[in-house]
């Protein structure tokens, strides 16, 4: 029996889409729309919809500069 004490718990990279939702303080239906047109990165396994936390946070950043660059092209 293998000893569960020194096993080393896996770190979820991953966030669903209930998940996501809160972690961009949007809602879960949002979440969807985005999803449906490909406005939010994300990849599906077994029919379920993932998204990686590290891609969504670049994605973030990215977002942020577009924001930016448009505010203060002007």
């Amino acid at each position: 029996m293998p000893d569960l004490e020194n096993f080393q718990k896996v770190e979820r990279t991953t966030l669903t889409m209930e998940e996501v939702a809160e972690y961009l303080g949007i809602s879960y239906w949002l979440v969807g729309q985005l999803v449906r047109k490909n406005e939010l990165p994300h990849f599906r396994v077994g029919g379920r919809i993932l998204f990686r936390k590290k891609v969504i946070d670049n994605f973030m950043e990215e977002q942020e500069k577009i924001a930016f660059d448009k505010l203060y092209s002007k």
